[in-house]
């Protein structure tokens, strides 16, 4: 797992990610909270019996809710910022330790797109959809929970959709790691391309390259675009499949409700409440159906970052405070002797 990897070269900001996990509870319990009250609000409305009290509550859950999750937001964006910061700190760092062979036989441009592109997908992964993942499964599980409590002949129907999806997401997730990792050679490539034509442009007008280079460069985009078509059809795929279940689900509920409430068997308060709680549900469901095919394009994204890391790097000298180095002789009238000494790039071949 070369994603959980990198992830384990954090240094993780502990005290922010326990107030994070702090908020996303308390937020997710607002949320769940508010249904019922939805429920008493239309039921007292229906019997003439509301209370003043009973709408300022609501209201004030309301204003709360939104001051969390703006709060929790902001929180995650820093939480973001902070792993790209020590990520790019510490890949860097390994990457001025690099041999020169491995400078020889890697061009640039794709060294800088490991730095950009693939650090860039960790943090939309971590800050899109890991940091959320918590308040989804707590959402899921309470909505699920009151669903039964409510009504569980409405709650057997949600069921019926998880079965389903996962026949899809699962295969699915494997292509898409195939086609992630593909895009990000192929963008590293293109980048590398860029750098190094327009790093020596006076060179490719000498030689009257620019029609070359073009070719280089067009070949490049069209695998580009190939894959990016490619990957459109696997979402092509997946959201019609996803989406045409959820709204399977949802409309056969709505029907079921109106059924029950005509018949009595149902009040309206609690058929609201139920239709919030499926609503709540089925949209962090939604999310979590597609984190693992996330999960496996970031993970594909992320691989050459990770053999980046791998990289055996050289030993460097260290130094003083005042940056004298710690190996040279400290008796400067000593005598100094050169035998047998060479100098390689390459282990196969001395100078």
């Amino acid at each position: 797992m070369t994603l959980i990897n990198l992830l384990r070269l954090i240094k993780w900001p502990k005290k922010l990610l326990i107030i994070i996990i702090i908020f996303s509870i308390v937020s997710a319990g607002i949320s769940l909270t508010l249904p019922i009250l939805t429920r008493d609000l239309i039921d007292a409305l229906t019997n003439q019996s509301i209370t003043n009290n009973e709408i300022l509550i609501f209201i004030g859950l309301f204003i709360v809710n939104a001051l969390v999750s703006g709060f929790t937001y902001y929180l995650i964006k820093v939480l973001g910022s902070k792993i790209m910061y020590n990520l790019r700190s510490t890949i860097f760092a390994h990457i001025l330790k690099l041999k020169t062979a491995f400078y020889d036989q890697t061009e640039s441009g794709i060294v800088i797109s490991r730095m950009t592109d693939d650090i860039e997908n960790i943090n939309s992964f971590v800050t899109e959809k890991v940091t959320n993942l918590l308040s989804q499964i707590i959402i899921v599980i309470g909505a699920v929970s009151m669903l039964f409590v409510l009504d569980w002949k409405i709650t057997l129907l949600i069921f019926i959709a998880i079965p389903v999806v996962l026949l899809v997401i699962l295969p699915i997730g494997n292509m898409t790691y195939k086609v992630a990792l593909e895009k990000q050679d192929s963008l590293a490539n293109f980048t590398s391309l860029m750098n190094r034509v327009l790093s020596e442009i006076r060179l490719v007008k000498v030689y009257n390259a620019e029609k070359k280079e073009f070719n280089l460069a067009n070949k490049s985009l069209k695998n580009m675009y190939r894959l990016n078509l490619k990957e459109a059809k696997i979402q092509s795929i997946v959201s019609p499949i996803v989406t045409s279940v959820v709204l399977g689900v949802l409309f056969s509920v709505l029907g079921y409700g109106v059924y029950r409430i005509s018949n009595g068997t149902l009040t309206a308060g609690t058929f609201v409440a139920v239709v919030f709680y499926l609503v709540q549900a089925i949209t962090p469901m939604a999310s979590l159906s597609a984190f693992y095919t996330e999960f496996k394009k970031t993970e594909g994204s992320t691989k050459k970052l990770y053999d980046l890391y791998l990289e055996e790097s050289e030993q460097l000298d260290q130094f003083d405070n005042k940056g004298t180095s710690k190996s040279l002789v400290n008796n400067l009238n000593e005598n100094i002797t050169f035998s047998n000494v060479s100098f390689s790039y390459n282990r196969c071949l001395s100078i």
